[in-house]
């Protein structure tokens, strides 16, 4: 006997039902994947922290600020000996002048920051940033670092170059480095604040939209560990259908 007309459209339903479920299912889990930070389940690379890092800086009587997310990388177990990893986004601050000048600073933490996120010296030693994830911790960097980067003193008496002016943020032809001292000042410009905190998300800095031309620039220079060629990633700068539109002298003077 042939099933009921209505027989048919309950299975042909449920189907439909199931198959839309499932479909769900799948684009949720790709959405889900795609929040995940990246080197999460990196076979290469790992990292122990993700910090969000808000910085304001004056000069000339003028406030700007800027915000960049970070990963504290290291290589696996595995691989650790055959070298480190790679970062992309989130190495350098962006600030763009009223006089269109631009400023980039370094966001590796100095050490007394990573200790203070670790908790103790022996956690900052191992890597170990569990309590400062579980917690959210929140640091005031000012009272830790020369600039971002270097330890205030006794810990650390060297200045090294840890920023960068650049002449014209759409038009990059010269470019001197910035060293803070222990007050946070370089020259003309002083860091007022800089807050790094906890944060579960993606590496991203805002240079694509305050300065996309710097992402189409070559730097010249005396020493690249103390160039903006060395903060900002090469690659991200440099590819075959993204050739070098401006080259930015290094300013001896």
């Amino acid at each position: 006997m042939r099933a009921p007309a209505s027989t048919f459209l309950k299975r042909f339903l449920i189907g439909i039902g199931a198959g839309a479920m499932t479909l769900g299912m799948l684009l949720a889990a790709v959405d889900a994947y795609d929040r995940i930070p990246p080197n999460t389940y990196n076979l290469f690379c790992t990292y122990t922290l993700a910090y969000r890092l808000n910085v304001t800086i004056e000069t000339e009587g003028r406030q700007y600020s800027s915000t960049v997310v970070r990963q504290k990388l290291k290589p696996r177990e595995w691989i650790k000996t055959l070298g480190g990893c790679h970062e992309t986004l989130g190495t350098v601050l962006a600030f763009r002048l009223a006089d269109n000048r631009l400023v980039l600073i370094s966001t590796y933490l100095c050490p007394g920051a990573w200790e203070a996120f670790a908790g103790t010296h022996r956690n900052y030693i191992y890597d170990n940033f569990f309590d400062a994830i579980s917690e959210r911790r929140k640091i005031d960097v000012t009272s830790l670092c020369m600039g971002v980067t270097n330890n205030k003193p006794p810990a650390n008496r060297l200045y090294t170059v840890q920023g960068f002016v650049i002449d014209n943020a759409d038009h990059p032809a010269r470019w001197r480095g910035l060293t803070f001292d222990p007050d946070n000042v370089a020259g003309d410009f002083r860091i007022v604040s800089a807050v790094a905190e906890v944060f579960n998300g993606k590496p991203e800095d805002q240079l694509a939209t305050v300065a996309p031309a710097i992402l189409k620039t070559g730097f010249k220079y005396r020493d690249w560990s103390n160039s903006p060629e060395a903060a900002i990633d090469f690659f991200r700068r440099y590819r075959p259908d993204n050739k070098f539109t401006y080259t930015a002298e290094e300013d001896r003077s």
